[in-house]
C-alpha cells in the first residue's frame, strides 16, 4: 500500500500546473472638470487568484483653459497671460506630479472691449511609478483609491484689466497588477489523479481480501 499511496502522489506532483505569471490591468476614466481634487476608486487585487509581486500605475492628464480679459482702460493693450498648471496623483505609496503646461500668451484688447481666451487646449502628459513594496493596500476583495489633485495658477500684466479663467482637468489612471497565479491542476491531471486513487483503492481492497483468505485457511 505504500508504493500505491506513493505512487498516486507522484501523479499529483508530476502534472500539477506550475505557477505562472498574470496580469490584471484596471482604467479609470477621470472626466474633464472644473479644478478640484478628487479620489480615483479602482478594485484590490484578490488573492485568491495568487501573490501579488508589484502594482504599476501609469497616469495622463489633460488640461485646458478658458476665461476672458476685460480691458478697463480707455486706451487698446496688449496683455500678457502668464499661467502654470500641474496634476498630482498620490496615495497608498503612489506619488506621481505631473506638469502640464507652463508658459505665457498675448491677446490684443481694444479700450474698454472684452475678449474670449483659451490659453491652453488639450495639453496632456504621462506618467509612470511601479510599487515592488508596500502593497498591502491594493490587496483585499473591495476597492481602494488614489488621490488627483489638480493645481494652477494665472498672472496678467499690464493691470489694466481683469483677467477670469476656468481651468478644467481630466485624465485617465491605469492600474496594472502584475501577480503569479496559485498553481492549478490540469484537466488531464484531475483524471490521472482519480485513476491513481482508484489504483490505490483497489489495492487495498485486494490486500484485505487476501489477509480474511490467509485466516480462514
Amino acid at each position: 500500500m505504500k508504493y500505491s499511496l506513493a505512487a498516486a502522489a507522484s501523479v499529483l506532483v508530476a502534472f500539477a500546473v506550475p505557477a505562472s505569471a498574470a496580469t490584471i490591468v484596471q482604467n479609470v476614466n477621470i472626466p474633464l472638470a472644473p479644478q478640484a481634487a478628487s479620489n480615483v476608486t479602482f478594485n484590490q487585487f484578490n488573492s485568491s487568484l495568487g501573490t501579488l509581486i508589484s502594482v504599476s500605475v501609469l497616469f495622463d492628464s489633460d488640461f485646458e483653459v478658458s476665461g476672458s480679459i476685460e480691458n478697463t482702460s480707455n486706451a487698446s493693450h496688449t496683455y500678457k497671460v502668464n499661467y502654470d498648471g500641474s496634476a498630482v496623483l498620490s496615495g497608498n505609496g503612489i506619488n506621481i506630479n505631473e506638469p502640464l503646461a507652463n508658459g505665457f500668451s498675448n491677446f490684443t484688447v481694444g479700450a474698454g472691449a472684452t475678449v474670449p481666451i483659451n490659453l491652453v487646449v488639450g495639453a496632456s502628459n504621462s506618467d509612470s511609478q511601479t510599487l515592488l513594496a508596500g502593497l498591502a493596500p491594493f490587496i483585499g476583495a473591495g476597492t481602494t483609491f488614489l488621490t488627483f489633485t489638480p493645481s494652477s495658477s494665472f498672472s496678467m500684466t499690464p493691470n489694466s484689466g481683469n483677467l477670469l479663467t476656468s481651468p478644467l482637468f481630466g485624465g485617465n489612471v491605469q492600474i496594472t497588477y502584475d501577480y503569479r497565479a496559485a498553481a492549478v491542476p490540469e484537466p488531464a491531471t484531475w483524471g490521472l489523479m482519480i485513476v491513481g486513487f482508484g489504483v490505490v483503492g483497489s489495492t487495498m481492497r485486494r490486500r484485505r481480501a487476501t489477509v480474511g483468505t490467509l485466516q480462514r485457511a
